[in-house]
């Protein structure tokens, strides 16, 4: 009888133990799986603010879109044009005359 129930101390034991390591695994695991999804967090909240930015400059864009002064900008920038009889003078040090 003795026996049987050092046997048994020693097995509630070693199951004891056993929890108590494998719930320290899996603590660990949590916290660094947390840490990464905080990191997570923490990188798409900033790209969520720089979108908004994006989003805020096109808004601006869009409604300036229809003013003369910008389909000027696009017109002289994007396909270089100029006004009639308008002069144009290049600089041939500069690497990029017409930007």
């Amino acid at each position: 009888m003795k026996g049987k129930k050092k046997n048994s101390a020693i097995i509630f034991a070693l199951v004891i133990l056993f929890s108590v390591i494998y719930g320290s695994i899996e603590l660990t695991n949590a916290k660094s799986l947390k840490a990464k999804k905080i990191s997570e967090y923490n990188e798409n909240k900033m790209k969520i603010e720089s979108l908004k930015g994006d989003i805020s400059n096109l808004k601006e864009t869009i409604n300036e879109s229809g003013s003369e002064e910008f389909i000027e900008k696009v017109a002289r920038q994007e396909y270089k044009m100029v006004k009639p009889r308008e002069v144009i003078y290049i600089d041939k040090e500069q690497k990029n005359n017409w930007h």
